[in-house]
């Protein structure tokens, strides 16, 4: 079964098992292009997705997110 017509299930499978790694507990995508950020929130949503993603404008929005995921949500500046 497609999840959408551009994406077949082949590529699904690939990013499910491939590109996440079973060791990751979120990822940062940092972007300004409106495809990628919709192509990541449609992958954030797949179900067996059970990692945190955030989509983010700058490097230090992303690093920030990922040091307080790491430190338990608590606020981290760089």
């Amino acid at each position: 079964m497609s999840y959408c017509n551009s994406v077949s299930d082949e590529a699904i499978a690939y990013l499910k098992d491939e590109m996440i790694s079973k060791n990751r507990t979120a990822t940062a995508v940092v972007t300004d292009k409106l495809g990628i950020k919709l192509m990541v929130d449609y992958f954030a949503r797949l179900p067996g997705i059970k990692e945190k993603i955030k989509i983010c404008t700058c490097k230090e929005e992303g690093l920030n997110w990922l040091l307080s995921i790491q430190s338990g949500g608590r606020s981290a500046a760089i």
